[in-house]
């Protein structure tokens, strides 16, 4: 992490200082090519959880922090205020769930008062004279605000709200600060599987998901000892969390493997279709024998389950189906109750039931007959 004379910088909204920096000092935005990058908005400080789980989002070259910031919070449904000058975020509205519970290893450095504040928007000074919305990419805290700093591909874009220590409570070292593991591999595969959610939970990634989740937002589950003593084994946490996990080119195997399987099946459907789907009937005849009636017959085909009729008032349009003929060897059909005197147009189908489906040749020849 960066030292507290940058956090500073940031938190304390000095846009004079920080144009002085820009100007002066010679500090320059990374230069991007476009890609995309993975972005997630935390409140664990407050055990809070997220705000926006681990997201990827498509960078335009040149793209600024602020403007993938301001993307996902809209994305989200979550509105915002800035302060003036340079890009500082001042809060989000209706971000706060109104439940807090502030983890044990800030407690154990800060103790557990807080002061009140009332409705669902979450700002600087809520909670706490030290609070605030901070940004970090690769797990620094930048020493230009948001708008100064241009983003490229594969970052990790974390916003967070600090609760105590200007930061310290977020890893920012200075006076009191927590120890915190380096979660942005961890982060870069969770919003992998959000992007591709649907075929991640279908290959049974969802348990790997909620786990990852549930030691993400808990920050006493990986905070590290100021001796360092645990730091190795929360390493292996984080990366037992992550191995669980798919990549990018697990992703891209899958949907390969899908694609695949989806080929096969339709060129097996393909197959079925062109093996049990019988050839289309020949109606042979249509005459009105009776008063309001007319009787079908067609030829016998010993491949097919039944026969459907369709009957319709005119020869190339209209036709609705009347009955379903099952038995293959029936090969005759009297349509009742017609209007008199009046022209009626029948086709028909063979069909084969296999296994519940039903497979349908093409239709007939179409037939007229004016009833008596």
């Amino acid at each position: 992490m960066t030292n507290f004379n940058k956090v500073l910088r940031q938190y304390l909204l000095l846009p004079t200082l920080a144009l002085f920096l820009c100007l002066f000092l010679g500090i320059n935005a990374k230069a991007a090519t476009g890609g995309k990058v993975y972005v997630t908005v935390e409140k664990f400080t407050l055990g809070q959880g997220y705000l926006v789980e681990p997201t990827e989002v498509e960078i335009a070259e040149g793209e600024k922090a602020s403007s993938v910031l301001e993307k996902v919070l809209k994305a989200n449904g979550y509105q915002y205020s800035l302060y003036d000058e340079v890009w500082y975020l001042a809060g989000i509205k209706n971000a706060d769930s109104g439940t807090v519970k502030v983890p044990s290893c800030i407690q154990s450095k800060w103790g557990s008062n807080l002061s009140s504040k009332s409705g669902k928007d979450l700002f600087q000074y809520d909670y706490s004279s030290q609070s605030g919305w901070m940004y970090f990419v690769n797990n620094e805290s930048p020493s230009v605000s948001a708008d100064g700093y241009t983003l490229k591909n594969g970052d990790v874009v974390r916003l967070c709200f600090t609760l105590y220590g200007w930061g310290g409570d977020l890893g920012c070292e200075y006076d009191k600060y927590l120890v915190l593991p380096n979660m942005d591999t961890l982060i870069k595969r969770m919003a992998i599987f959000n992007a591709n959610k649907a075929i991640c939970v279908e290959k049974g990634y969802q348990t790997a998901y909620n786990e990852a989740l549930a030691l993400a937002k808990n920050m006493d589950a990986y905070v590290i000892k100021d001796d360092k003593s645990n730091q190795s084994q929360m390493t292996a946490k984080i990366q037992n969390a992550y191995n669980k996990l798919p990549s990018d080119e697990t992703v891209v195997q899958l949907k390969a493997e899908k694609a695949a399987a989806k080929a096969a099946a339709k060129a097996a459907e393909a197959q079925k279709i062109l093996k049990y789907t019988p050839k289309a009937p020949t109606l042979k005849t249509v005459k009105s024998k009776k008063t309001r009636t007319a009787t079908l017959t067609w030829n016998k085909n010993k491949k097919a389950t039944g026969y459907v009729i369709y009957m319709s008032t005119k020869k190339s349009s209209g036709y609705k189906k009347i009955t379903t003929i099952k038995k293959w060897n029936k090969i005759t059909y009297t349509k009742k109750k017609l209007k008199k005197n009046k022209k009626y147009y029948f086709k028909l189908k063979a069909y084969k039931t296999v296994s519940g489906k039903k497979y349908y040749s093409a239709y007939s020849n179409v037939k007229k007959v004016k009833v008596k």
